[in-house]
């Protein structure tokens, strides 16, 4: 009897409930050093990988995934278009920084560059604007975050390029009415 009492069985015995919660505890922590300890013995991947080629001259650029039937990038201002190049190592240069990323980072949805700049055609960068790609001789601008939010605020509805859909969406006629529309877009720069 003295063995029992000294072992601690006695407070097993004793609130089972509490040994349950316990043992519970001790097996989820277990399972957790194991999981952070895994070593799946691959070295971890490159988020975005620079895929260059032997020659400098025939480098093969990766497109944005925001561009128009023209292969023009969606949402650049028409002054700084210039800019948007990859240069001889793959590489895109931040304009307001002079910070180098990979070209593929560039519209990939994530901002990278301090300014925003590398997210001409997406939401992910606050402060900043999207340029719609209208006919019109000066062109609009609308805050980045009004991207792909459903609603058609470019007359050519370049902001909506991935046709985002919203559960409740009233009729054509009742946009036409509002003067709002949801993709897909109408081209209504003409009757400006």
């Amino acid at each position: 009897m003295t063995i029992y009492r000294r072992s601690g069985l006695n407070l097993v015995t004793r609130r089972p409930v509490a040994t349950l919660i316990i043992c519970v505890a001790f097996i989820l922590v277990l399972q957790l050093v194991l999981l952070l300890s895994w070593d799946t013995g691959e070295p971890p991947k490159p988020r975005a990988p620079v895929s260059a080629q032997s020659s400098s001259n025939s480098i093969k650029q990766k497109l944005p995934v925001a561009r128009k039937e023209g292969g023009r990038t969606l949402g650049l201002d028409p002054d700084l278009e210039a800019r948007y190049i990859m240069d001889s190592q793959g590489m895109f240069t931040c304009l307001g920084t002079s910070q180098l990323i990979p070209y593929s980072m560039v519209n990939d949805d994530y901002c990278d560059c301090e300014d925003g700049s590398d997210e001409p055609s997406t939401s992910a960068c606050s402060d900043t604007f999207f340029f719609c790609s209208s006919p019109i001789s000066s062109p609009t601008t609308i805050p980045s975050s009004r991207v792909n939010d459903g609603v058609c605020d470019c007359c050519d509805g370049s902001d909506e390029y991935k046709g985002v859909h919203l559960l409740d969406r009233p009729s054509r006629d009742r946009q036409e009415v509002l003067g709002r529309f949801l993709p897909p877009c109408p081209n209504t720069c003409n009757t400006l």
